[in-house]
């Protein structure tokens, strides 16, 4: 909405649907941190949901900081899947010290740069399956690993840093739909929650994520969400609620 920024969370089927289910919102003050807002927005939409039945899967395009969400939500009955830059490094957990070994312990393992092939590892998980819109899809997934963090932004003033463990996905699609013919045809995923993740799952639900933009034509298009020109924060929130609930 013109002058103010909101972040929208909206349920999506695994299915390809052109309907999305607004399910809660927030505005963005200029002075918030955008992962301490969308950490206390999840924890407030999980508390209304029911205990029991599939863990919610909360799927965020690149720009979010996936460590950051991954370590404010690991108490979070909520699994985490955000899409990150193949320029990303990740370390697996070091090797076990061997008897008489001296010195501070290490926390990283061998670097691992999702750009360089030949410092990958085997995969711990793989799939294949084929999507209309995509083609054959090949996925490829790395368990217990880890970004190394640096003490600033988030991680600013921390005696000891987190170690913050996930999976790691790589998708590769056999071809693009027409309209990003023109893009990558890899992509590499950050998945955080309880257990290892069901990979198929995780692909699904990404790729459905772009579902998410009918819905936002249908608010401003259909719905005049960005059409009223509201004069305060209070009068933006009201109209936006309202059509949310329309």
């Amino acid at each position: 909405m013109a002058g103010w920024s909101y972040q929208w969370i909206s349920q999506l089927s695994f299915s390809p649907d052109s309907w999305s289910a607004p399910m809660d919102l927030m505005r963005l003050p200029l002075e918030t941190d955008a992962t301490t807002a969308t950490i206390s927005q999840v924890k407030r939409l999980v508390g209304l949901l029911p205990d029991e039945g599939e863990v919610p899967l909360f799927v965020f395009d690149a720009g979010y900081d996936a460590a950051g969400l991954a370590d404010g939500l690991k108490d979070v009955r909520a699994d985490v899947l955000v899409r990150i830059a193949e320029t990303r490094v990740f370390h697996p957990d070091p090797p076990e010290r061997g008897p008489g070994a001296m010195g501070r312990p290490r926390r990283h393992g061998a670097r691992l740069p999702l750009a360089d092939q030949s410092t990958w590892t085997a995969p711990d998980a793989t799939a294949r399956l084929s999507d209309r819109r995509y083609g054959a899809i090949t996925v490829s997934a790395w368990h217990k690993l880890h970004p190394k963090l640096h003490g600033h932004g988030r991680w600013k003033g921390e005696d000891e840093l987190p170690i913050v463990r996930g999976s790691v996905l790589r998708v590769e699609v056999e071809h693009l739909p027409k309209a990003t013919a023109r893009g990558k045809k890899t992509l590499w995923l950050w998945w955080s929650g309880a257990g290892k993740p069901d990979v198929e799952r995780c692909v699904i639900a990404y790729l459905r994520r772009f579902d998410i933009k009918h819905g936002f034509r249908f608010k401003k298009g259909t719905l005049a969400w960005t059409t009223p020109a509201v004069c305060t924060p209070q009068q933006a929130d009201r109209w936006t609620w309202l059509v949310a609930a329309a």
